[in-house]
């Protein structure tokens, strides 16, 4: 900050003039730090550096191809900078930078539906960048071409964890397709821009899918290591190194203090995951309101109505549990509405004021307004009941597109298939059959014996989850994801003769499995072994 404010170029300290190729990613991340800053502590400083650095920063400023990172990636630390400072010429930089003919020629080919498989932490980092200029110009296009490669990546690439396979390069959908922890921060930090501008609880919904469960499950419950892959499915301690510097072979999904030796990106992503989450919890509305956007406990102090300071306090084990109370204590008081976000999985919400019920029909954007004049010690409770889903899926072949990055892997994994499983989600949290852990890289000592975890889902289909059962206990005194989660679900299984390998993750179709049995399921963030993309019987596949 001092460098740029004294006549220096770049917030890169070590480069003489403004990055280019990949130190313009090293640009953008210091950026998006600097806006943090600045909006924390409203430090003039902060802000100088920032119009200085972005009101002649290069154009063009690169592509938007999901190979490598551009200087397009500093867009959302720009158009910050413009809302804060209202200098035109960080917004006609921007502007300008978009319309080139290289960023202009993706959009149009996403709008027609014409993307590729590239770089997973590249293809988040670039999707979002569209519609960020749709509040600045209104021009839809914009937003239409986020939108479509943001559904692409999910139909194509999505797990059930939330986030989408990325290896590093997208990899389809699959039991042990792996997701680069980098990934789930990109994931974070674009879908929250979406929410932002759009204000559909989806977004809401989505984010929490992936902090829940995406986030937790690749970080120590020491938070002292990571890996720097997750997989929906893991059953064995992998022994081999990370040897490569982004090797996409198995070592990286070991735990290790830095994450794979030699590569840092995911180490240091890895702590931006819970800030990006925890900074989004509230946010600001046009009629001088504030919406409660991302459920947890918190307290966040703002300003409301006509210009009266207020704190909110949020009391909750959300998602562990279903009951948020939410204390307002205006400094005095005033007249303003607050909202909150009713997730699309809940079918009977209940709000009440002061222990009065008001009406928790949500409006189109997902969302209930409640107006009224706040006094201090006001209190909000809200309950979201929550209904259990069976999703089921296929796992897909490798793309085809990326076969000679993934040229290591069995050549059947790039053959058409269509292998059916299910998952079980309660609320946003998917849940996994745990495998007992010595360490986050050793199992416990039996648990590779038969019918510790070779089982098929037995459910019924036809009941929507009814036969299976949820058990409720006390939240431990310290929260570290324990195996011994205080919520967790009975289901019906069926043990069968399973071993799968990394050419075949689960069966072709279903299977009759052996003598009925029921087993217990956690919380998908509290295993680092397990299995949570289920192989089924034909009685929880049901017609279809």
């Amino acid at each position: 900050m001092d460098g740029v404010n004294k006549g220096g170029p770049s917030f890169i300290y070590w480069k003489k003039g403004k990055p280019a190729g990949f130190n313009s990613w090293a640009h953008s991340q210091m950026g998006r730090a600097l806006v943090a800053w600045y909006e924390a502590t409203g430090d003039k400083r902060i802000l100088d550096a920032l119009v200085k650095a972005y009101s002649d920063y290069p154009v063009p400023m690169g592509h938007l191809h999901f190979g490598d990172v551009s200087g397009l990636c500093n867009l959302d630390a720009m158009l910050e900078t413009v809302s804060f400072s209202g200098d035109r010429r960080v917004l006609d930089r921007a502007l300008a930078a978009l319309g080139t003919s290289a960023p202009d020629t993706s959009i149009r080919e996403w709008l027609d539906g014409r993307l590729s498989e590239g770089h997973a932490v590249i293809t988040y980092e670039n999707i979002r960048l569209p519609a960020l200029l749709y509040p600045w110009t209104g021009d839809a296009h914009y937003l239409q071409a986020t939108l479509k490669a943001f559904a692409w990546v999910d139909e194509r690439h999505m797990l059930p964890y939330g986030v989408a396979s990325g290896e590093e390069y997208l990899s389809g959908i699959g039991a042990f397709r792996k997701t680069e922890t980098c990934n789930v921060t990109a994931d974070l930090w674009s879908t929250v821009w979406l929410y932002r501008i759009l204000g559909e609880r989806v977004y809401g919904d989505n984010i929490e899918r992936a902090f829940f469960n995406a986030g937790a499950a690749p970080v120590a419950r020491d938070f002292k290591t990571m890996c720097y892959y997750q997989s929906p499915n893991r059953i064995r301690a992998d022994s081999l190194p990370c040897e490569q510097p982004h090797s996409p072979g198995k070592g990286g999904i070991r735990f290790h203090r830095l994450g794979c030796p030699h590569v840092l990106c995911c180490a240091g992503a890895v702590n931006r995951i819970i800030p990006s989450y925890i900074m989004h919890q509230w946010m600001a509305t046009s009629d001088q309101g504030l919406a409660a956007t991302l459920y947890g406990p918190c307290t966040v102090s703002a300003v409301a109505g006509p210009g009266v300071p207020v704190k909110l306090t949020c009391r909750t084990a959300y998602p562990f549990e279903e009951t948020v109370r939410v204390t307002v204590e205006p400094e005095r008081k005033a007249s303003f509405p607050l909202y909150f976000r009713i997730p699309a999985w809940c079918a009977k919400p209940r709000i009440a004021v002061n222990g009065a019920a008001v009406d928790a029909t949500p409006d189109k954007k997902g969302f209930v307004r409640v107006t009224r004049e706040w006094a201090g010690g006001d209190t909000v409770e809200l309950q979201f009941p929550m209904p259990l889903q069976v999703v089921h899926g296929y796992e897909t072949e490798f793309p085809a597109s990326v076969k000679g990055y993934f040229a290591f892997e069995p050549a059947q994994v790039f053959e058409k298939r269509r292998l059916p499983y299910a998952s079980i989600v309660l609320g946003p949290l998917l849940f996994a059959l745990p495998i007992a852990d010595q360490d986050p890289n050793t199992p416990a000592a039996g648990t590779a014996a038969p019918q510790r975890w070779q089982y098929a889902l037995d459910n019924d289909a036809g009941r929507n989850g009814a036969d299976i059962e949820v058990e409720r206990g006390a939240m431990p005194p310290k929260w570290d994801w324990p195996l011994d989660a205080p919520i967790a679900l009975k289901v019906p299984a069926k043990a069968f003769d399973w071993s799968p390998t990394d050419a075949q993750a689960l069966p072709n179709a279903p299977v009759e499995g052996n003598k009925a049995e029921t087993i217990r399921l956690v919380p998908y963030g509290c295993t680092r072994f397990r299995i949570s993309m289920f192989p089924v019987t034909p009685r929880a596949w049901g017609k279809r």
